[in-house]
């Protein structure tokens, strides 16, 4: 496939930095390669933003409303393509892809074009006699946003979405390691928005997204990503007084307690658990969970078994497909990390890579 294109000031234009190979997990196979962007081209993103920003926090909002519409139909109308897209360079299973993500990444630029029309104030008073006083919201200027590489589409659609419908302009950088999806829409944001209202550029954290965040034009970051990540931003946002939105990362422990639906909270335990191929914050851990009952031992065999049916799918068609963009080292890491516990926890469950998939790790007993 022909390198991506990144987006800046309305123009679709290749990055001149160093190539970055991007892999389908399930396999580890090379399915393309992006440059990513130079210093010059992130300070250019920025400055295009800005420059649109004196405009558009003007735009009317029935023309924000329409632009994040026209997005709106143009992503519906290739769903299926980019749904294969999502679940070659993410791992995940293309049905779940179709099935579940898609009308979401639609739906939410549909509700912010809705939003926009709704935004709310407090309400008016007259504190001092002879004036009224209000509270009137003003959008900020530029927002940087990094997108994660667990949900690349909706979470590029998350931080656009708000941002613009709001009167802001933005320059986002998507993971390096899952960016096909949102670069394959580039074209349509140029056809949509006026130049510089969206801006995206391309590549790692330390060589674009760091300088991107540390801009002094840019009033707005957003990140989600790891905690450590998070200081960093919050550190370089300090000096200039810059505002933040940080949802930075963890995995959420279960608790079953005596009195609970045992045969549910082991389905769910599962499903949620490895859900998305396990990449998600929000759900269960099926790896993180205390049992407070007296047959836990019985529970514990019983997550086991249901824990060793998980097994990897390289088609990525099927539910259940656990398989990294973080790829093999991500999971030894994490492997040592259980290890290094074994004083003080018990591994029921211990994956093993794949000959099959490269990139992946299946559950076995």
């Amino acid at each position: 496939m022909p390198p991506p294109l990144m987006l800046i000031g309305g123009k679709c234009v290749p990055g001149e930095g160093a190539a970055e190979r991007v892999v389908n997990p399930a396999t580890g196979e090379v399915i393309g390669s992006v440059p990513e962007a130079t210093p010059d081209q992130i300070e250019q993103a920025v400055q295009a933003a800005e420059q649109a920003f004196s405009r558009w926090k003007r735009t009317p909002v029935r023309e924000r409303t329409t632009c994040l519409l026209a997005m709106a139909a143009r992503i519906e109308a290739r769903i299926n393509e980019l749904a294969r897209l999502e679940s070659y360079n993410c791992g995940k299973p293309y049905a779940l892809m179709l099935r579940e993500e898609m009308a979401a990444i639609v739906d939410v630029f549909r509700y912010f074009a809705g939003a926009a029309r709704a935004l709310e104030a407090p309400a008016a008073a007259e504190y001092v006699s002879g004036h009224t006083s209000f509270v009137r919201r003003d959008p900020i200027g530029v927002v940087a946003a990094i997108a994660p590489w667990n949900y690349p589409l909706l979470m590029a659609a998350w931080k656009i979405c708000p941002a613009i419908a709001a009167g802001n302009t933005i320059v986002l950088k998507p993971s390096e390691l899952t960016p096909l999806s949102i670069l394959a829409l580039i074209e349509s944001f140029a056809e949509v928005f006026p130049p510089g209202v969206v801006n995206i550029v391309y590549g790692r954290g330390e060589t674009v997204g760091a300088p991107l965040a540390a801009r002094p034009e840019v009033r707005m970051v957003s990140l989600t990503g790891d905690i450590v990540t998070g200081q960093k931003i919050l550190e370089g946002a300090a000096r200039s007084i810059k505002r933040t939105h940080l949802e930075l990362g963890g995995k959420a422990p279960v608790i079953v307690c005596a009195d609970a639906d045992v045969e549910a909270a082991i389905a769910g335990i599962r499903a949620s658990g490895y859900y998305n191929a396990g990449q998600d914050a929000l759900l269960p851990a099926a790896f993180t969970h205390m049992i407070q009952s007296t047959s836990g031992s019985w529970q514990i065999s019983q997550l086991q078994w249901r824990a060793s049916e998980s097994v990897i799918h390289t088609t990525t068609m099927s539910r259940w497909a656990p398989a990294s963009p973080r790829g093999s080292a991500s999971v030894s890491q994490a492997l040592s990390s259980v290890h290094a516990r074994r004083r003080t926890s018990r591994l029921f469950v211990e994956g093993r890579h794949c000959r099959a998939a490269a990139f992946s790790s299946a559950p076995l007993s």
